[in-house]
């Protein structure tokens, strides 16, 4: 548990199954908050495959939906993940700030899904793109999202350093 960004260990005396449920549950977060970033990422190699090829969208709107539901996923368990640290480790966390930042991030994806989805193609799928920049704006804007909940995630696993850890 707790790849990158991700870290965990024991915080006090705590219960073996105490543990095990603060594990699993940052473990869920973490999976689901970075499948959310890199579903999105997909989706624009998706959009460049599409470009390149002549193929169509529907890949990148189902992998940007995707991205919703893991960072959906992700805000939610994050709740959990905050009421267990605040029962056994100091210093405290703003789990809200990234609660928001998360849901800003899936209401961009949503948004740029959506400009996806309605981009009128003709002629080229590239001109097409380069024709709305709605859509690019919308793109830029859910990145920067993503962006900042990756931040916030940083931030949060300095709390893990070496030097901050207490080890049960």
């Amino acid at each position: 548990m707790g790849g990158i960004n991700c870290g965990g260990g024991g915080g006090g005396n705590v219960s073996l199954e105490f543990s095990t449920e603060y594990i699993e549950q940052l473990a869920s977060y973490c999976k689901s908050l970075f499948d959310g970033s890199a579903k999105f990422f997909e989706a624009n190699v998706a959009i460049e495959d599409a470009v390149m090829t002549g193929g169509d969208l529907v890949t990148a709107m189902q992998l940007l939906s995707s991205s919703e539901d893991a960072l959906t996923s992700a805000r939610a368990t994050l709740g959990t993940v905050a009421a267990l640290w605040s029962s056994v480790r100091t210093p405290e966390v703003d789990f809200g700030e990234q609660q928001k930042l998360i849901s800003d991030a899936v209401n961009k994806v949503a948004v740029a899904r959506l400009a996806l989805q309605t981009l009128a193609v003709s002629g080229s799928l590239q001109q097409s793109l380069w024709q709305d920049p709605a859509l690019t704006s919308n793109f830029v804007a859910a990145l920067e999202s993503l962006s900042r909940t990756t931040s916030w995630q940083s931030e949060f696993a300095q709390v893990f350093a070496p030097a901050n850890l207490v080890v049960a």
